[in-house]
């Protein structure tokens, strides 16, 4: 079974600085399979514990270096299990293949 979790990030201003920092937090997760399953909030796939942590360090620099204008939470470290709710058609199958 696949390891993965949930990351939820806001980012509180608009311009320039915003897409700098989606570009930045873009970047942290390019290395990884995810799916975005709505707003900011993504299904994210690793290989290794270590992979939670090396991105949880990553986005608290982009978080410190930005201050309150960039918020975000990650899930404990889920293996197998399933996600419910309600969502675009096209998402359940993209989610399924990180999880399982």
């Amino acid at each position: 079974m696949k390891k993965h979790f949930l990351l939820s990030y806001h980012i509180d201003i608009e311009g320039e600085k915003c897409s700098i920092l989606h570009k930045d937090i873009s970047h942290t997760l390019s290395n990884y399979k995810s799916v975005n399953v709505f707003g900011d909030t993504y299904i994210v796939q690793i290989k290794k514990v270590t992979d939670w942590e090396d991105i949880r360090i990553a986005l608290t620099d982009i978080t410190r270096k930005n201050g309150c204008d960039c918020k975000f939470i990650m899930s404990p470290i889920i293996k197998g299990g399933y996600y419910n709710g309600w969502l675009q058609g096209n998402k359940w199958p993209e989610i399924i293949e990180i999880i399982q």
